[in-house]
């Protein structure tokens, strides 16, 4: 370290003699400091983080099944840290909060808890069963405590049921225009009872596997995009 400190001296001093004026060094140290900053900026952005919020609380749920099998998908994905969230271990009660939630006047520990960590996300995945064609209330109410926390993201979806899902997905698209998110046009839409085994186990294939690489590329150039334009 000494010596690369050393060799950084002799040559500073070089092309100050060179170039005759402490200007060139006063630019020339500016220069690197700026370069050291940019490098800094672009080693953060390099990870992006995206919520993947486990959209069923009944007992039994194949919700968790099916969320552990695409954990093993996501975790080919470097670049993008993924936050897991079981909205039954989350267990917020009944939207009770007094105000409108874009105002963000919020009274219970457990929004602020909430809102942060949505906060901190650069896209969402949410995982739902479809029941009697649409989501879960838990998942509703999950999503309706916040709005300015979801706005200007990617949304991705992984549905499953019986219909694959389709009816419960098509209402999360619904509800991302109105949280002016932007909805992943692929999606993982999986047959429950074609992916369970006689031992109740969840098993993936080939099928669903390329589906969720799809989604998931698609989801990262979107949360990339997007969060430069949040920047800005």
């Amino acid at each position: 370290m000494k010596g690369t400190i050393l060799i950084l001296a002799v040559t500073i001093q070089c092309i100050v003699k060179e170039n005759n004026g402490s200007k060139f060094l006063s630019n020339y140290l500016k220069k690197l400091r700026a370069e050291e900053v940019s490098h800094k900026e672009r080693i953060t952005k390099m990870s992006l983080k995206i919520g993947v919020i486990i959209g069923s609380n009944r007992p039994g749920r194949n919700a968790i099944k099916v969320a552990e099998w695409f954990k093993e998908q996501t975790d080919k994905y470097e670049s993008m840290d993924f936050d897991f969230v079981d909205l039954a271990e989350l267990d917020l009660p009944f939207m009770n909060e007094p105000d409108y939630p874009s105002a963000e006047n919020y009274q219970f520990d457990y929004t602020k808890s909430w809102s942060k960590q949505v906060k901190s996300w650069d896209g969402v995945i949410i995982i739902t069963p479809e029941y009697n064609r649409g989501i879960p209330a838990v998942l509703k109410n999950a999503i309706d405590y916040l709005y300015n926390e979801w706005n200007k993201k990617p949304l991705g979806l992984v549905s499953y049921g019986s219909a694959l899902g389709y009816r419960s997905s098509a209402d999360l698209h619904i509800i991302a225009v109105e949280l002016q998110m932007a909805a992943i046009r692929e999606q993982v839409a999986i047959n429950i009872w074609q992916h369970l085994n006689e031992k109740g186990e969840f098993v993936g294939d080939e099928h669903i596997e390329k589906k969720a690489v799809t989604m998931l590329d698609q989801l990262k150039w979107w949360a990339e995009a997007l969060r430069t334009a949040r920047e800005q």
